[in-house]
């Protein structure tokens, strides 16, 4: 579903839990359902199959589960490599949430008139049958309903109390160190599913006896090791995180506008180790493919970050590819003299004023941005004279979701689109969907956000300068990736605009302009950069 923009999973978290196949829940061979599921049979598919094409995410995925998903890979090709340990420090962690602890309590007992859940069940069954057991574990099922119906409530208490002493701390995410309780003051007691679990274990394992003779229980049986399993999982890892005992680990709060909805997260500091045990050793052949992997033209980064170190450095082989596109000719890459810093309170105003002339020429504009609340800011001084003008106008987040923005844009001539994040890469909008690229600010990571303040810190353990070794380089990447989405196809043209002075104005500006292949234009002023830029576009036409 990762791939399908059009579903929003935390808008549709009920459904995705009935479709999801989770592996903390999965049976496997002990499943009544194995031969007919359409997941094992893919995995039977994909272990017998030559070529298999997959995703990032469930690369890493079978990474964690030790290759249960596809098996032994002698020959991997990883295309966008550049994503790699960003998608692997995700998948590789852990997350716990009321939303998680909630969908997996509800397939024992739900709050509605009708009870649904295993338990009702079960109960219903064990009803039917006969001798003392069956008569015990009817009473046990009355007592796990009520404790079911308890551990929602204290998971409710829980991450309520979190996300309001999260919000009184201010920031969406932050890191912690040593434990949660000594990171957060929380009203209440931490969450403790220890002697539920236990008795829902032995409940498991008493129900599973009287099974082996009644067929009609032994389906419910096999469900009900799978929630057991699965709700025994979700405590495991929360203890984890909120012991925060792993030096090797990043451990992070992330708050939200509904306090009930703060996640906690734990993730690797890195993944080179783990990508080198479990699967570099191991292979025969790998190979990475993008457009920015190499920084400066160094690829010397990108193998630190992935483990290509020591004897797997020996044995690789490294090629840059020229790019197929004429950037010298198809993108105007421009700044100006004289524009406020992006920190400065005059900014937003400036940037809004600098799209608004340039979408006089009728081209569909994009604007990067590096944080929200900028382009909150820009978005609020358009939007009226946008509006007044009938001028498409579409900000993510803001007038709809980044997907349904994407296809907006192709739709509408003229657009003018603000994005983050998510825009930086993976979207393609080709000829004349897309003619200005503007640049608001260098994307540097931000020192307050949990992994760049973890792997700052690490750096600095080494006596190594965190700017050097990585806020740079990720930064130069990111920047490549988004300039990357002007020009899809070999006659395409565009102009793009940075606005940020420190292109020019520190030493390491030169990495962001080497990095493009078409030589940055620097005008005296923003009027002159304005002027430039449409008379570039009139001899285009």
């Amino acid at each position: 579903m990762a791939e399908c923009l059009g579903f929003n999973e935390k808008e549709n978290r009920i459904i995705w839990a009935k479709i999801a196949s989770d592996h903390t829940a999965c049976l496997g061979n002990h499943c009544p359902y194995f031969n007919e599921c359409f997941v094992m049979r893919k995995r039977r598919e994909a272990l017998s199959s030559h070529i298999v094409v997959v995703n990032h995410a469930l690369f890493f995925t079978d990474l964690k589960s030790d290759g249960s998903l596809l098996g032994r890979l002698a020959h991997v090709i990883f295309d966008e490599a550049h994503s790699l340990e960003d998608v692997g420090r995700k998948h590789l962690g852990d997350e716990a949430s009321h939303v998680a602890f909630s969908t997996a309590l509800q397939k024992l007992h739900q709050k509605d008139e009708e009870g649904h859940g295993l338990l009702r069940y079960i109960e219903k069954i064990l009803g039917k049958a006969q001798g003392r057991k069956a008569a015990d574990l009817l009473k046990d099922c009355e007592r796990l309903t009520d404790m079911v119906s308890l551990a929602e409530m204290n998971s409710v208490k829980f991450f309520r109390s979190l996300g309001a002493a999260l919000r009184k701390k201010g920031g969406d995410k932050q890191r912690f160190t040593g434990t949660l309780a000594d990171a957060v003051s929380l009203k209440g007691d931490m969450l403790d599913l220890g002697g539920f679990i236990a008795l829902l274990k032995t409940f498991e394992s008493n129900v599973g006896e009287i099974a082996e003779s009644n067929d009609e229980l032994k389906n419910a049986f096999f469900d009900l090791a799978s929630a057991v399993h699965d709700i025994a999982s979700l405590y495991a890892n929360f203890l984890a995180i909120i012991r925060g005992e792993d030096d090797s680990s990043i451990f992070w709060t992330e708050a939200a506008t509904n306090p009930i909805n703060t996640k906690i997260f734990r993730a690797p500091l890195e993944i080179a180790s783990i990508f080198k045990e479990r699967f570099l050793s191991l292979a025969q052949t790998a190979v990475f493919t993008s457009a920015t992997l190499a920084v400066n033209r160094d690829f010397a980064y990108f193998r630190e970050r992935v483990g290509i170190t020591g004897a797997e450095a020996e044995r690789s082989v490294q090629t840059i590819v020229d790019s197929p596109f004429r950037m010298g000719e198809q993108v105007r890459f421009c700044t100006a003299k004289g524009i406020d810093a992006p920190d400065s309170a005059g900014y937003p105003a400036q940037v809004a004023d600098i799209i608004t002339r340039l979408a006089g020429h009728g081209r569909n504009i994009l604007a990067l941005f590096t944080s929200r609340e900028m382009l909150r800011n820009v978005y609020a001084h358009l939007a009226e004279s946008f509006l007044a003008q009938a001028r498409p106008l579409f900000a993510q987040d803001i007038t709809g979701p980044g997907y349904q923005l994407v296809e907006e844009m192709k739709k509408n001539p003229g657009a003018v689109l603000l994005g983050t994040d998510s825009f930086w890469e993976g979207i393609d909008l080709p000829g004349e969907h897309l003619e200005i690229l503007i640049i608001a600010r260098l994307p540097f990571g931000v020192p307050a956000d949990p992994i760049v303040q973890a792997r700052a810190e690490a750096c600095e353990k080494r006596g190594e300068n965190a700017f050097m070794r990585f806020y740079l380089p990720d930064a130069v990447i990111k920047f490549r990736q988004g300039v990357g989405r002007l020009i899809r196809r070999e006659k395409d043209h565009g102009a793009a605009i940075v606005l940020d002075g420190r292109i020019i104005e520190k030493s390491y500006g030169s990495f962001f302009k080497n990095s493009v292949g078409s030589d940055l234009q620097v005008y005296s002023d923003r009027e002159t950069l304005l002027a430039r830029v449409g008379e570039w576009f009139e001899g285009k036409r």
